[in-house]
């Protein structure tokens, strides 16, 4: 490991993940940008499929030119290893004809505490399987 690289102790990961969570609530895309590896991967339910930052970002950027500005309301996220940030979150409706959504997420980091996986599970009543 580099001496520029941050220690990640299990501890610190839950600060990590709610300051991810803050840009996107915020909705700075520099932030989010930095809090990525190059080759991270968001799934999402209904949505998709995001290989490597560039596409998350481009993904990000879609969904907040298309929504009104949403505030998701995340959980105290649960360390479920060492390295995995386990949050219930809800989003109120953010458009006229949309619907509250709820669900669960799971953040990964690498070993130096950049986001590296994001599953993202809608368990909104009509949407979860």
């Amino acid at each position: 490991m580099s001496s520029t690289a941050k220690q990640v102790h299990p501890m610190d990961i839950l600060s990590i993940v709610d300051g991810y969570h803050e840009a996107i609530n915020a909705r700075q895309i520099g932030g989010i940008a930095t809090s990525l590896t190059e080759t991270a991967v968001l799934v999402a339910d209904g949505i998709g499929v995001f290989e490597g930052r560039d596409a998350i970002i481009d993904g990000l950027r879609a969904y907040f030119d298309e929504t009104e500005h949403p505030r998701i309301a995340y959980s105290r996220g649960e360390a479920v290893s060492q390295r995995a940030v386990r949050t219930l979150w809800t989003i109120a409706g953010s458009n006229a004809d949309a619907s509250p959504r709820m669900g669960e997420e799971i953040v990964f980091l690498d070993r130096d505490g950049f986001v590296e996986k994001v599953i993202v599970r809608d368990r909104t009543p009509a949407n979860a399987a």
